[in-house]
């Protein structure tokens, strides 16, 4: 088996949950804008929430496996993402593009502001416009993703 089979399984069954979740977040912003309920947007949040931590799932897993560290602190989810934005020489090239990394650091901001505060209290407007970046987010992330198999999967035949 080449060393890094198992991590390009996991990438790829994490994109397959990725697009559940996105597909999951356009059906219930259909269903915002068909009844004007904003009933959903607590869920459409949730979803946000769980996208963004899959995606920091597949680089926490590059982080430990690759990299050999994970960043530590109150601020490690900003470095986690700052770490796979960059190559690390010798090891890897940089897993995220700059657009992907925009992206995604909307979402974790996101992410934080999900945990903190009750459904309430979030703003529609923030919802629904990041629910509608989430589509392009998904793209980048896929294409950076491909990319970043093939370089492991070139890796292993070296």
């Amino acid at each position: 088996m080449s060393r890094y089979a198992v991590l390009i399984g996991e990438i790829h069954q994490d994109l397959a949950d990725l697009e559940q979740i996105l597909a999951n977040t356009q059906a219930l912003m259909a269903k915002v804008q068909a009844t004007g309920d904003r009933d959903y947007l607590g869920t459409i949040a949730l979803n946000l929430h769980g996208f963004y931590s899959g995606a920091e799932r597949i680089f926490r897993e590059v982080a430990l496996s690759i990299d050999d560290t994970l960043p530590e602190g109150s601020d490690w989810h900003r470095r986690l993402l700052r770490q796979m934005a960059s190559e690390v020489p010798d090891v890897r090239p940089r897993l995220l593009e700059d657009a992907t990394l925009k992206s995604l650091n909307e979402l974790c901001a996101f992410r934080h502001v999900v945990r903190n505060v009750y459904t309430f209290e979030l703003i529609p407007e923030r919802v629904e416009a990041l629910a509608e970046m989430l589509p392009h987010c998904l793209t980048q992330l896929r294409t950076d993703l491909q990319n970043f198999c093939q370089f492991l999967r070139a890796a292993n035949r070296s």
